[in-house]
């Protein structure tokens, strides 16, 4: 897959299969950008993600699917994601 950006610069990036949803769709899709810089390199540097919960019925194996990486991990009737961030205005959650 690729776009132009607004400065004539091309991305370019491969994606995992994003309708795939695994473990109730808390196993999230990659996107792998090769060579081609980040687009949010650009970016001001105003939030940062302080902390991910993942959770679902089956943490044992959510754990092994997710061992590499930072994220915490707990039981729970349903899956469910939750994104703690530092914001300019103070600590915001998303779920």
């Amino acid at each position: 897959m690729s776009r132009s950006r607004p400065d004539g610069s091309t991305l370019h990036w491969r994606l995992s299969d994003p309708l795939a949803l695994p473990a109730g769709g808390v196993i999230p899709f990659v996107i792998d950008w090769g060579t081609t810089p980040h687009p949010s390199t650009n970016l001001p540097n105003e939030c940062k993600l302080l902390e991910l919960v993942v959770s679902h019925p089956d943490a044992d194996e959510l754990r092994l699917a997710l061992k590499t990486f930072d994220v915490s991990i707990g039981a729970a009737p349903e899956p469910g994601i939750r994104a703690r961030l530092q914001t300019p205005n103070g600590e915001s959650y998303l779920s």
